[in-house]
Order: structure tokens, then sequence, then C-alpha cells
């Protein structure tokens, strides 16, 4: 009574694929929508994420960012479906239909799991400043963030398809959390980046000494 994944009953991950199904068939741009929002952390995602980086996306997606009326048109179907918690700013997916759509996006080819986890880690590098420690001004923006990033840059799809990007994030994300002050937070996504960047470059690669140093 369980799905392949031995994770959620049949019955639940049999219902979400029905839901999903549907919006396939009804509205694909919002199931896109849905999908790349799987692909982030389980908290609340800023709309902004999507509309302040539409070079990020694909030819596809960009629709979501550059057009009102479709994001609209998008967010409202899920809304009124009840698929996802929409406010004025942000859209949130729980973690169980969140997981069985990014299982769902492993068995597609277009794009694919790959390609959806280098998607949201290509807009969530334009999102993130980049250096908090010498400009404080980032840090409002990291805080929505943080979540989406750790979720987004730590999953393994997203570390084989773009290590250098996700790496890259989890470093951000480390150098925020030190900032911060939570330094026991910020050592998993540090030796995270470090330990990607040595098996996938090697241990003399410039980048994976910069994160031992």
């Amino acid at each position: 009574d369980h799905d392949p994944g031995g994770t959620y009953p049949q019955s639940l991950a049999a219902s979400w694929a029905v839901t999903f199904d549907r919006l396939a068939d009804d509205d694909p741009t919002a199931l896109d929508l849905l999908t790349v929002v799987a692909w982030c952390g389980p908290e609340p995602v800023p709309l902004t994420l999507l509309t302040d980086h539409p070079d990020a996306l694909s030819e596809r997606l960009r629709p979501l960012a550059t057009d009102p009326l479709v994001l609209a048109r998008c967010t409202a179907i899920l809304h009124r479906r009840g698929m996802a918690t929409v406010s004025p700013h942000g859209i949130q997916l729980h973690r169980i239909p969140a997981a069985l759509l990014r299982a769902r996006s492993q068995a597609s080819e277009a794009p694919g799991a790959a390609g959806w986890a280098a998607t949201v880690v290509r807009l969530l590098e334009k999102a993130a400043p980049g250096n908090v420690r010498t400009d404080s001004s980032g840090w409002p923006l990291w805080k929505p963030l943080l979540p989406h990033v750790l979720a987004a840059a730590g999953r393994d799809v997203a570390l084989d398809a773009v290590p250098a990007e996700a790496t890259e994030l989890l470093d951000r994300a480390a150098g925020y959390l030190l900032d911060r002050g939570e330094v026991q937070a910020a050592v998993a996504p540090s030796e995270r980046a470090y330990e990607v960047r040595r098996d996938k470059f090697g241990a003399d690669h410039p980048d994976t000494l910069t994160s031992a140093s």
C-alpha cells in the first residue's frame, strides 16, 4: 500500500497524480509553476524569485516572469483547486505533494529532474546576494531565500546537474549564516560544498582549496 519509493501511501500518491494530470491538461503553465515551487523548500516562495529574474528561465517558463496576467492566472487556479497556499507575494506547497511532484518530474524527459533542479538553482543564484559580509543590505533578501537555497542547492540532483552553481550557493548560505552568528548552522552547507567540489573537481581544484580554507 505504498508508492514505488516506499514513502507515501499509494492512495495518496495516486490522488495527487490524478490532480497533477488534470492540471497538466487544463493549464500546463500552472503545473510548471507548481513544479518550480516543488523544487524549492517547503516555506513560502517569493513570487519575485520568478518575476525579478526572467533571464534565468527557459523560454517555456518565461511567461510566468514576464506576463503578470499569466502568473495571476496560474496562481489563481492553484489556489482555487487547493493545490498551493497563495498570498499576494508568495506561494507555498506542502511537503508531500512537493515530494511527489519532484518524483513525477524525475520520470519526465522534458525537462526532467535535472532541468528543474538546475532552473531553481540558477534562479536562486541570481536572487541571493553574493557578499553579505561587506554589504549587509542583502540580509533582508536572504531571510526568505535561505530555506530554498539550502533545499534546492543541497539536493543530489542539483549538485550533479550544476555542481559549480549549487556549491557556490551553499557557500553563500554558509557565509550569511556565519555573519548572523549561526556558526553551527553554517557548518553543514559549507562541508557539503567542499565534499562535492572535492569529488567533482578534485582535491587540487582552486574552488575545492578555497572551500577547505
